[in-house]
């Protein structure tokens, strides 16, 4: 299970909650799950344009 929250203009991964019976969850499909659940509520900028995701554009 995965736990978003609301940050400003976006929501983020809170927490993951998963068995070892779960298949496992890699950063990028952390990622993935964040910029869908964004774009089906519209707040797709706000997530692109994240702290996080500018440092590592920029840096």
């Amino acid at each position: 299970m995965v736990i978003f929250r609301r940050i400003n203009q976006y929501y983020f991964v809170y927490t993951i909650d998963w068995s070892v019976n779960d298949p496992v969850v890699t950063k990028a499909d952390l990622e993935t799950m964040g910029l869908l659940m964004n774009m089906e509520l519209g707040l797709e900028t706000g997530y692109l344009n994240r702290k996080s995701n500018t440092e590592r554009v920029s840096g």
